[in-house]
Order: C-alpha cells, then sequence, then structure tokens
C-alpha cells in the first residue's frame, strides 16, 4: 500500500477541513446565493444525488471566501397571486462582511503559502511554527472584533462561544468565517424573486433550467390529478415563458 508522507498528509487535512466548511446541508427547495465575480447573484442549489438526512450537499465556490453567501428558499407551488402577498424585498448588508476580509486574506496566505513553503521546501519548521502563528494571530483578532460587532452581526453570547471553540481548537475552519456568519442571517424573498430580480439574463437562465429539473421532480411524485400537482404545472408553465410577469 503506497504511504502518505506526513507533510502532504497535513496539507491535505487542511485542504479537506476547507472544503468541508465550505460546504453546507439545504432542503431540494433551498440554495447557496452569493454575489458573482463581477455582476448578478450565482444561486446553487445541492447536488441531488449527494444526500444526507433528507438533506444535498451543496458546495459554495471554493476560490471566493470573500464572498458572503446565503441560504434562501424557494417556494415549490409559487405565491397565490389571487391573494395579493407582498414580498419583502431583500437586500443584504454586504457592507459590513469586507471589514472581515483582511483576516481571512491573512489566514489564507498562513493555511496555502507559509505553510506549503515550510512543508515542502528547505525552509522548514521556522515557516511551518510562522504558519501557525499566523493563523492562530488571525483568529485572535478576527474573534476580537467579532465580540466587539456581535451587534452587528446578530451575534448571542451563546453562538459567538460557539464560533470562539470552533475556531481555537480548528482553525482553517475560520478561512470560511463570512459564510458562516452570512448563512445565519434569513432570507425574507422567495429565491425566484431574487433571481428575477438580481441575476443577469444568463445566470437567470442557468438558474431557470435547475427550477424546472426541480419542479419535474415534484411532478413525478405527484398523482396527475392532484390540486398539488395542477400548482407545480402551472407554476412550471409560468418559469418557461420567455418575458414572465
Amino acid at each position: 500500500m503506497m504511504s502518505v508522507q506526513p507533510e502532504l498528509g497535513l496539507m491535505l487535512l487542511v485542504i479537506g477541513l476547507y472544503v468541508y466548511e465550505s460546504s453546507s446541508l439545504v432542503f431540494c427547495n433551498q440554495a447557496l446565493m452569493g454575489s458573482g465575480w463581477q455582476t448578478g447573484w450565482d444561486i446553487r442549489f445541492g447536488n441531488a444525488s449527494l444526500s444526507f438526512m433528507g438533506k444535498e450537499i451543496c458546495i459554495a465556490p471554493l476560490l471566493r471566501p470573500f464572498s458572503p453567501q446565503f441560504i434562501g428558499t424557494w417556494r415549490f407551488e409559487a405565491e397565490d397571486k389571487s391573494q395579493n402577498v407582498v414580498q419583502t424585498q431583500w437586500n443584504p448588508d454586504l457592507q459590513k462582511y469586507k471589514a472581515l476580509t483582511p483576516f481571512v486574506i491573512w489566514m489564507i496566505a498562513a493555511a496555502f503559502v507559509v505553510l506549503p513553503l515550510g512543508l515542502f521546501s528547505s525552509l522548514g519548521e521556522l515557516w511551518i511554527l510562522l504558519a501557525c502563528a499566523m493563523l492562530y494571530l488571525g483568529v485572535i483578532g478576527l474573534l476580537i472584533y467579532l465580540w466587539l460587532k456581535r451587534q452587528t452581526f446578530k451575534l448571542t453570547t451563546k453562538e459567538f462561544a460557539g464560533i470562539a471553540i470552533e475556531y481555537l481548537i480548528c482553525t482553517p475552519f475560520a478561512l470560511n468565517v463570512i459564510r458562516r456568519l452570512s448563512m445565519l442571517e434569513v432570507v425574507s424573498e422567495d429565491i425566484e424573486c431574487i433571481a428575477r430580480r438580481m441575476q443577469t439574463p444568463e445566470q437567470w437562465a442557468h438558474t431557470r433550467i435547475q427550477m424546472l429539473r426541480r419542479l419535474d421532480d415534484q411532478i413525478a411524485y405527484e398523482t396527475e390529478d392532484s390540486a398539488r400537482s395542477a400548482r407545480l404545472t402551472n407554476h412550471r408553465k409560468s418559469l418557461t415563458e420567455v418575458n414572465p410577469s
């Protein structure tokens, strides 16, 4: 059996913990939402083939730890327009998360630049110790900032304590602090409304395809003459319209 070098094993562990913390379990009518590289918003549903306890695994963009990710919900049967339901338009405060970016950059540099140099070059143990020191300094600075700004992020003392213990025990988890905090926010608007309003035409086209597939799955589970099947079918028709109202 081929053995794994300790240095490579440690690096793979750090990467694995980062990917693990970037993953979320969402219901089939939920998705991760985050701002795109340049314009619009990315909406990611979970992977239906990878499910656990009735939820699907959804992985946030691994190369964008600075992008807040919000969990939104989509109504399969849509709103009943005859009841004149008015949704509150959701406008997230992205500015407060930008203050956390320097901490994330510092910790990413420690985990994915300084640590590999210490592990795989002649720089050796001093750089490994430097990486560990940088990670813990970054975590401590981050936790101090979160404590001072806990009202801004709507963190209870219990929630902060849980985050602090987790990050001090497993520092790579702290690289995803922006996503972790943003996912705690409540999204008041339906995903479909957000997608129509905030996505570019190309992004909306991709999201609509994902929605149609999920509606097809829901329709397949229903009997043809059921009331829910009729509502799902009508919703599907509205999604296929070129210029829906």
